[in-house]
This record gives structure tokens, sequence and C-alpha cells, in this order.
């Protein structure tokens, strides 16, 4: 099982280096220069696109991640309550399978992701030192281009409108957040049932049960260790990647909560709250 159970660390730990090499460029521009979010220079076009691919890949690679997370945890409960049958379902081979289907299934399904998304463009006026005026200044002095004040075009990300948005608040907040939390948190029950049948076998082998006295000392005997400590490296794993999967819970279960609130109440609680929470 070690093999199987590293390829998935592997291709997990890509999914989640590519979320944080993504997120590099974005936290060093956002919050080593948070005045820079009031200038124009900011809102430019490069800039613009780069925030539509980080929004995009992040939640691409983000749900890979979750999935190689879900099957990690059945391969680990099939390796607990199927023993005889772990090296044949769980093989090198089907677990690269798994591994790639999950690369290349989890980009198709953020589909609408995709479609909810563009690039919008406005005129702003500035200051002379390039800071944004903000609009309700505007308004409320009733000032206008012929005051003296530069004009300059910026870009940034924007809902598209329609049917693309609704459906991708539906596929963000059910499909990538909520539906594999759902899905853990019932594999982490049976895991952990499993883990106390696990001890139970081991008390009986401990205890030899039903093993006749004269074999104590034979091949009864040494079979049984061998048994036993690969029942104590089998719960070793299987708590490690309980507390793993609990951290993911805790951390995964209030995004799916806003997620499926942003879905049912619509775009005004993802602006107003979602953004700003998650952020």
């Amino acid at each position: 099982m070690r093999w199987p159970t590293n390829f998935i660390l592997t291709g997990l730990a890509v999914a989640d280096l590519l979320v944080m090499l993504d997120y590099i460029p974005f936290a060093i521009h956002n919050y080593f220069d948070p005045l820079s979010r009031l200038t124009a220079s900011y809102f430019i076009y490069p800039w613009a696109v780069y925030m539509f691919f980080h929004a995009l890949a992040s939640q691409v690679c983000h749900f890979i991640s979750c999935c190689l997370t879900l099957i990690l945890a059945v391969w680990r409960y099939i390796a607990i309550t199927h023993p005889q049958n772990n090296r044949v379902w769980c093989s090198a081979e089907r677990t690269k399978l798994a591994i790639i289907l999950t690369y290349i299934v989890c980009p198709i399904m953020c589909f609408p992701l995709y479609l909810s998304l563009r690039i919008s463009s406005e005129s702003r006026m500035v200051y002379d030192n390039g800071t944004l005026i903000q609009k309700k200044y505007i308004q409320q002095q009733n000032i206008s281009y012929t005051n003296g004040y530069d004009n300059e075009t910026i870009y940034y990300v924007n809902y598209t409108s329609g049917i693309y948005l609704k459906i991708s608040f539906w596929v963000y907040g059910v499909v990538i957040k909520l539906f594999p939390c759902i899905l853990l948190t019932i594999l982490s029950k049976q895991l952990i049932s499993a883990l106390i049948a696990a001890q139970k076998r081991r008390y009986n082998l401990l205890s030899n049960k039903g093993v006749p006295m004269e074999k104590l000392n034979g091949k009864a005997t040494a079979t049984n260790q061998r048994l036993l400590e690969q029942e104590q490296q089998t719960d070793r794993t299987t708590r490690m990647l309980l507390a793993v999967l609990l951290l993911f819970l805790i951390t995964e279960f209030p995004q799916a909560i806003l997620g499926l609130l942003s879905a049912t109440i619509g775009e005004k609680f993802d602006m107003e709250c979602h953004r700003p929470l998650g952020n």
C-alpha cells in the first residue's frame, strides 16, 4: 500500500503547490502594498488577466486536491476493511489512473466557472498622482473632466450575468465545496469504525482466541505476530489520515456553507459577505 499512497500524496502535493505558487503574486501585490489598490496603475490589463487566471486556477487546483484527498481516504478504507483485496483493488496502476483522471475531470467539471467571469473595463477619473477618485466623491462634489482631472481606463475581473453565473455559484458551493465535505465526513466515520474493529481484531490476536495450545510456539504464533505488526502499521497511518481529514473539514465546511449561501441568495451575498470573509 506504500507506493499507491505515496503516488496519491505526490499528486496532492503537486496540486497544493500549484495553488500556493499561483497565490504568491496575488499575496505580494495585495498585502505588501495595499495602498496600490487605490491607484489606476493597479488595474492594468495584464494584472486583470492574471486575476482572471488566478480566480480559475486556484479553484481548479483546490478541487483536484479535494478529490485526491477523497481517493486517499477511500484507498485507506479499503486497506483496512479488505486487506486481502487491497493490492488488487488499489494497485499502483489503478492509483496512477485515478490520479490522471482526477487531473483531467476536475478542470472539466469547473467549466461553468470559466463562463461566469470576464474582464471588464471602464474610464475613471484620477488625481495628478494617479490615485482614483471615488465615485461617491465625484457625485457629491459634481466633479467633471473639465476640472482638470485626468481620465484613465482601468481593467478588472467581473461576473457575467445570467444563467452561467447562477450555475457557477451552485458548482462552487455544492460540487467543489459541500459535496467533498459530506463524502469526507462519511468516510471519516467509516474509518473510525474500521479502526475500532481493527483494535478488536488485534485484541483477539494478542489473546490467541481460537488457537490450539500446541500451536502457540509454532507457525500460528508467528503468523499472528506478522498480522499484529501489519495491523499496528495500518492503524498508525489511518490515525494520521484522520487528523488530516479533520483539519480539512474544519477549513472547508465554513467555505462550503458560504458557497451554498451564495448559490441560494445570489451575487449580492457573495460580494458583501463571502468575498470579505474569504479574503
